[in-house]
C-alpha cells in the first residue's frame, strides 16, 4: 500500500513539530540515558584496573668534557670542508659558506687548537691576540680540497668568535664571453 506524501510527516505536525521530531526525540532520549546514569557502585570502581602511565622525562645526557686530560680542547661534531671545529662553540650566524661561531673558551685554547689543523702560509695577527689563517687547508683531508679562512678574534668578556669562511676554487671550465653575456640579458629580463 503506497501512502501519499502529504499525510507522510501529518502525525508529526498534529503534535507541534516537524518532519525531525522523531530523530530529535531519539537524540534527546539518548543524551538523557548517557547524562542520567548514577555514579558506580564501589565494586564496579574496585574492578577497574588502574593503569599508571610512566611520566616521559628528557633523557639527560651527560656534559660532555671540552678539554682533555692536558687541557687542550677536544673536537666537536661539526666539520667545514674536512676542518672539525672545537667542542663548546655555538653557532651565531651561518650564510652559504659563511660559519661564525661564539665561545666561552679562553682565546689561547682556540688558537691552539687551530694552529696544528690548518696548513697555510698566510697568517696574519689580528688585534692583541687574534690571528687569521688565510688560505688555509686543513691538515689530513683527502680529494677536493676547500681552502678555508679561519679567523679567531678576541671578545670582551674573555671568550672568542671564530669566523670560517669557505673559499670555492674557481672552475677550471669558465664560461664563455658568449655565455656570460646570454647570462646577462637573461637576467635583465627577469628583472624588469
Amino acid at each position: 500500500m503506497k501512502q501519499d506524501p502529504s499525510d507522510r510527516h501529518t502525525w508529526a505536525r498534529q503534535v507541534g513539530g516537524s518532519r525531525y521530531t522523531p530523530w530529535l526525540l531519539v537524540v534527546a532520549a539518548a543524551i538523557c540515558a548517557v547524562g542520567c546514569r548514577s555514579e558506580p557502585s564501589e565494586a564496579e570502581v574496585q574492578e577497574l584496573p588502574v593503569v599508571i602511565e610512566p611520566q616521559e622525562t628528557a633523557a639527560v645526557e651527560p656534559a660532555r668534557p671540552t678539554y682533555d686530560d692536558e687541557g687542550a680542547l677536544l673536537g666537536g661534531s661539526d666539520v667545514i670542508a674536512g676542518l672539525r671545529m672545537p667542542r663548546g662553540l655555538r653557532l651565531e650566524a651561518e650564510e652559504r659558506r659563511k660559519h661564525r661561531y661564539r665561545t666561552e673558551v679562553p682565546i689561547a685554547k682556540v688558537l691552539q687548537y687551530f694552529g696544528p689543523r690548518l696548513f697555510t702560509g698566510q697568517v696574519e695577527k689580528i688585534g692583541a691576540q687574534g690571528a687569521a689563517y688565510r688560505y688555509a687547508v686543513p691538515r689530513g683531508v683527502r680529494g677536493g680540497q676547500v681552502k678555508l679562512d679561519v679567523v679567531v678574534r678576541a671578545m670582551p668578556d674573555g671568550g672568542a668568535q671564530i669566523e670560517v669562511v669557505e673559499r670555492v676554487p674557481p672552475s677550471k671550465d669558465p664560461p664563455s664571453a658568449n655565455e656570460l653575456r646570454r647570462l646577462y640579458l637573461q637576467k635583465q629580463r627577469y628583472e624588469q
